[in-house]
């Protein structure tokens, strides 16, 4: 073939068709060139090639292996079809299914607002930054949070950013868009008298929930291991460990990037929680009904949690001003375990490297850390948190402790002069 480096590809002749066989990452590779004439083939051959030899990322080498067997086609991508077009692109992130839902929903907005606005344009090529600026106008218009916003936007950039080598754009139109300044509201922690208080209004009659002795783990789960709600919902019989008194278990968030477990022994009064549990053992989960409320309906689980929140006077939500509008933000809720859990550690003095192994941090640098962090200095961790015994009575209040103290001493024939001075400030 004229014009082409040598060596870098081969056109031949099978039965009545002309393939092109090249090499990659040191493996041959066979494309079928779908033609019967040696001038197309050549041409072909070249729009294969010379693409593939100046790609620089595996991502544009997916992509032109994907063109070449006719997977994705390259050309003017349509508005009707770029969603299809984007899930099946080998250079897409592997996105979990709800992230890609979230991703199909803005591209919808963003497409029937674009039918309704510029009904001539039919292809993404068309799309400029005045109508990414237009649209990214009515977005904000709609009252909508400026975290809102910019995941909208950012979804838009990145399903652009894939599609731009089979959609032949010259340029992202959303790179010209600016992010709105986030205000952020962090959780509330827990303090330990906090913890103990809603733990034990678990045990109070007046506190109606559904299966709630299951619930009741799940907040032991919570207070006592510092992960997370969907990890404490899900979790199963396999992560506990008892003969070792620990619980290993892989954070689902994390789950797609790290693929790494955490390991949290198991805080006595956890693990008395446990034993209880093995009674009503009968599926894989420690919690079967709440899982299988959850996997059916998890804000059937969540409002549950907001309940027992609120029993105990906390206030879950609070509006705050944001850059536009009044929104609502989370105050409290299971995550603030998670904070306070982090806290009693570090109160305690257990090094941030042993913290953020037992919790899980998603950050690789961050875990580079702590990989070598042994099962001693992890227990220690545990034996750090608030050890009250919260299977008994709840905390007296100052008024009956004064009342004990005073029949006490009045139980005294004979009193001091310090006592008698205590016994008059107590009557």
């Amino acid at each position: 073939m004229k014009n082409r480096i040598k060596g870098s590809g081969s056109v031949f002749k099978r039965g009545r068709t002309f393939y092109l066989q090249y090499m990659l990452n040191g493996k041959y590779k066979k494309v079928s060139l779908q033609c019967t004439d040696k001038k197309t083939a050549d041409k072909k051959a070249k729009e294969i090639l010379f693409p593939l030899q100046a790609a620089n990322t595996k991502e544009k080498i997916a992509i032109h292996i994907a063109e070449a067997r006719n997977i994705i086609k390259k050309g003017k991508a349509s508005l009707e079809n770029a969603w299809a077009l984007y899930l099946k692109n080998p250079g897409r992130p592997d996105s979990s299914s709800g992230t890609l839902k979230n991703y199909e929903g803005q591209w919808y907005r963003f497409k029937n607002w674009l039918s309704k606005t510029h009904p001539n344009i039919s292809t993404l090529s068309e799309i400029d930054d005045d109508i990414a600026l237009e649209y990214a106008d009515d977005l904000w218009s709609s009252g909508i949070s400026a975290k809102t916003y910019n995941n909208h936007i950012k979804a838009l950039m990145l399903i652009f950013r894939i599609l731009s080598s089979v959609a032949d754009l010259d340029r992202n139109p959303w790179l010209c868009i600016s992010r709105k300044i986030e205000t952020k509201q962090s959780r509330k922690e827990f303090t330990e008298e906090d913890v103990l208080k809603i733990l034990d209004s678990l045990n109070k009659p007046e506190l109606h929930l559904l299966h709630k002795e299951e619930m009741t783990v799940l907040f032991h789960l919570g207070a006592w291991t510092g992960l997370r709600f969907i990890d404490c919902v899900l979790m199963k019989w396999e992560n506990i460990d008892f003969a070792r008194n620990l619980i290993t278990c892989k954070p689902q968030k994390t789950a797609r990037k790290t693929n790494r477990r955490v390991t949290v022994p198991m805080h006595p009064v956890l693990r008395q929680f446990f034993d209880k549990a093995l009674e009503w053992k009968g599926n894989e989960y420690v919690l079967p009904k709440v899982a299988k409320r959850y996997t059916e309906n998890s804000d059937c689980v969540n409002k549950d949690v907001i309940r027992v929140f609120e029993f105990n006077g906390f206030e879950t939500t609070k509006e705050i001003k944001g850059v536009q509008r009044k929104r609502k933000a989370n105050i409290y809720g299971f995550h603030s375990f998670r904070h306070s859990f982090v806290s009693f550690c570090a109160k305690a003095g257990v090094p941030l490297p042993v913290v953020q192994a037992i919790v899980g941090h998603g950050n690789p640098a961050i875990t580079r850390h702590y990989i070598h962090i042994g099962e001693e200095s992890v227990k220690q961790a545990i034996n750090a948190l608030p050890q009250g015994n919260l299977l008994s009575e709840s905390k007296k209040t100052a008024e009956e402790k004064n009342k004990e103290i005073s029949t006490l001493l009045n139980s005294k024939t004979q009193l001091t002069e310090t006592e008698i001075k205590i016994l008059k400030i107590l009557q």
